[in-house]
């Protein structure tokens, strides 16, 4: 769509309100208008002792603040008789009024539709007036916190929905940055989509994180058919949902149990490439993580309860590691589900043992035993839910899966930095020691710490100052990635990927050719990026960065923008 189109019920909270007020409304108006009236026709006498009648404006004013209570006296002589009696009577009409219309209007106000109503407005105005981009967050379970905390950290706005009303509070509960616009709102509802910003020019990506297949499903669809151009990725636990859901566009579909297996697997092949891509999806400035401790060569037991359970050890068997799967219910063969009597028997001459049941108290019941019995055993653990992590790091586990973390480190790989994602797809078809020196050149980068990655679109059309360059052979990668206080220093930075008609050239060299056009992947200091950017927007920075063009006014630039 071209633009955004507010819901038709944004109005919704001033018609409420109208409609109950109505009553209250009238009457007072019918009894302000019969004290006005009858003040306007009771004679009063002067000082002089002339008979005088109020005019229409000094009645309404009289009424008006005898009506409160307030009461400033008889103005502007004594009254009559006939006046004091006519102000009883009023004072009486109006005070039972104003009576019943305040006593409607704190009903009102309790009332469940019309404070829901009014949020509903409010927050359709907080997502209309937003002017940058931002992603819409559907459902705010445990991985919607997870990747809000991730989105937050990249300086990402979001928009956020779920249909549970304590999780909307938790939103408030958040220790965010950025302000958060939230609401309890049906995400199967299109309309409560729109109202979020689905069909806003700055809505970048939608994430349906909802805990029901269904739910995201009904995003998907939704996101397909009204902004198909719309980056989606959408958290499914099975197959056939997530079959259905590639029928609508092109979806980024994540399933965390598939990508158990995918990540067990890469671990205990290829160690480098599990490190890398872990620290990949980390917080910039993150330390890189510990080495995996590698298992024995031997067999290995997947104990489960779920359909998955199935897939996962067919992932084992396919990577050469031989696999047994048992089921949770034949583990225990009706005894206690602390003995597990079967578990010694197994566990001797094992080299791994995989608890990848749906319930935290049978997988650490699982593990818990089988480290006594074998303690040089490779245990790998799947965490349900995030409370009960302190409990599995006691275990020290070798290898901890969180469903919910998977979905957020994916879904932030996807649509933070697209060209990240394509880079994390390059490590799997590489071999391991690839991974390993892709991961020392990171490290070097920003002292040993997980550098600041960004993309820059290399396009004359935004940078001027580059067209005439881009177009010739002496555009070379390294040229560029001088720094601009002295160009025989080199940023600190690298980059990861070139991307040239759908081409992906990783980690080019010094010498690649730049063409117009160009699409690159770095990582480096924010320092580094800010003198990148410099480099390419500002002529003097150019000139004298990449063609060594010094001049007056190069140095009075240097001087001005000079950085340690």
């Amino acid at each position: 769509m071209s633009g955004y189109q507010h819901d038709e019920n944004e109005t919704g909270a001033i018609f409420i309100a109208l409609r109950r007020m109505r009553a209250p409304l009238l009457l007072l108006i019918v009894v302000f208008a019969i004290s006005i009236s009858g003040m306007t026709l009771m004679p009063g006498v002067d000082p002089e002792g002339n008979t005088w009648r109020m005019d229409l404006f000094e009645a309404f004013y009289f009424v008006s603040y005898t009506a409160s209570t307030i009461g400033y006296g008889e103005l502007p002589y004594s009254y009559s008789p006939q006046q004091r009696l006519w102000v009883v009577i009023s004072i009486a009409l109006t005070v039972v009024s104003w009576t019943y219309v305040i006593g409607n209007l704190l009903s009102l106000l309790r009332d469940k539709h019309f404070r829901e109503a009014v949020a509903q407005q409010r927050f359709g105005g907080q997502v209309s007036r937003l002017r940058e981009n931002f992603i819409l967050l559907i459902g705010f379970g445990e991985t919607g916190r997870t990747l809000a905390r991730m989105l937050d950290t990249d300086s990402r706005r979001m928009v956020v929905i779920d249909s549970d009303p304590a999780a909307i509070a938790q939103v408030q509960l958040e220790a965010l940055r950025l302000d958060v616009p939230c609401h309890v709102a049906d995400a199967t509802d299109p309309h409560e989509l729109i109202r979020a910003g689905l069909t806003s020019p700055y809505c970048t990506a939608v994430v349906a994180a909802t805990d029901s297949d269904k739910a995201n499903l009904a995003v998907t669809m939704a996101a397909d058919l009204m902004v198909p151009d719309t980056p989606v990725v959408a958290r499914v636990g099975t197959s056939e949902i997530a079959d259905q859901m590639t029928d609508f566009g092109t979806p980024m579909v994540i399933n965390p149990y598939d990508l158990f297996g995918d990540e067990l697997t890469l671990a205990l092949t290829k160690s480098a490439a599990a490190k890398l891509l872990d620290w990949l999806t980390t917080n910039a400035g993150s330390p890189p993580p510990a080495d995996h401790r590698l298992p024995q060569r031997g067999q290995w037991l997947v104990v489960s309860d779920q359909h998955w359970g199935h897939s996962l050890a067919n992932n084992l068997d396919r990577a050469g590691i031989p696999t047994e799967l048992i089921e949770l219910n034949e583990l225990r063969r009706g005894e206690s589900h602390r003995a597990y009597p079967l578990l010694p028997e197994h566990t001797t001459g094992l080299a791994g043992l995989v608890a990848a049941t749906a319930s935290d108290t049978e997988n650490l019941s699982l593990l818990r035993a089988a480290r006594r019995k074998n303690p040089d055993l490779f245990l790998v653990g799947f965490q349900n839910q995030v409370a009960n992590h302190p409990l599995y790091q006691r275990l020290n586990m070798d290898f901890l899966l969180i469903p919910t973390e998977v979905v957020a480190r994916e879904a932030r790989a996807r649509i933070g930095t697209p060209m990240m994602w394509q880079f994390v797809q390059e490590i799997a078809d590489r071999p391991d020691d690839w991974s390993q020196t892709a991961f020392e050149r990171l490290a070097a980068v920003d002292r040993n710490r997980r550098p600041r990655f960004w993309r820059v679109d290399l396009r004359a059309q935004l940078y001027p100052s580059l067209a005439h360059w881009l177009a010739t052979d002496d555009a070379q990668l390294g040229d560029l990635l001088r720094d601009p206080q002295q160009r025989n220093t080199n940023l600190n930075a690298v980059v990861m990927l070139l991307i040239r008609d759908e081409r992906n050239i990783v980690f080019p060299g010094d010498d690649t050719v730049l063409r117009d056009g160009d699409q690159l992947l770095l990582a480096g200091t924010t320092g580094a990026r800010t003198s990148l950017q410099d480099v390419l927007a500002v002529p003097a920075a150019f000139n004298y960065t990449v063609q060594g063009q010094q001049t007056r006014l190069d140095r009075v630039f240097r001087t001005i923008s000079g950085r340690s």
